[in-house]
């Protein structure tokens, strides 16, 4: 038996997420992250938070930076580690894709991804070409390439 004051746990529960709309009450994020946190008698590495696809919701009038940024803090002050903004869809203007860089640039915290084929199995090699010249200039923004996490 493991001596209590010396024991480490064999495992870590690596993430928790949530899943909500961006409009979803921070205070009720936080109470989920909290009662997560506590629920298991394992460590919690991150606590993670997923909306929906950002340009369902994006104001794209707005700067994406201060943008990015402010939905940065507001997870983060509600307990996310991690702020996923959901995917650019094939169904979504590409122009959204061009707007990835600047907003992982503004906040370690955000990622965003991009649907690349459709549920019938179809890919769309366009779409995998702009997101790998999107994914070599993220790659860039830090130098430890975290931005591609």
């Amino acid at each position: 038996m493991p001596n209590p004051t010396n024991y480490q746990s064999p495992m870590d529960i690596r993430s928790i997420t949530l899943f909500c709309e961006p409009d979803f009450d921070p205070k009720q994020a936080a109470a989920f992250f909290a009662a997560a946190r506590s629920a298991f008698s394992y460590p919690v590495q991150t606590t993670r938070l997923a909306t929906t696809p950002f340009p369902d919701w994006w104001d794209g009038e707005q700067d994406a930076t201060a943008q990015a940024q402010s939905i940065a803090t507001r997870w983060q002050a509600a307990g996310a580690d991690y702020i996923s903004l959901g995917p650019v869809l094939l169904r979504h203007d590409a122009a959204w894709l061009e707007r990835i860089p600047a907003i992982i640039a503004a906040s370690d915290v955000l990622f965003a991804t991009a649907e690349i084929a459709d549920t019938a199995g179809s890919l769309d090699t366009g779409r995998c070409w702009h997101m790998a010249d999107i994914i070599h200039r993220v790659s860039a923004i830090l130098p430890n390439g975290f931005g591609n996490l």
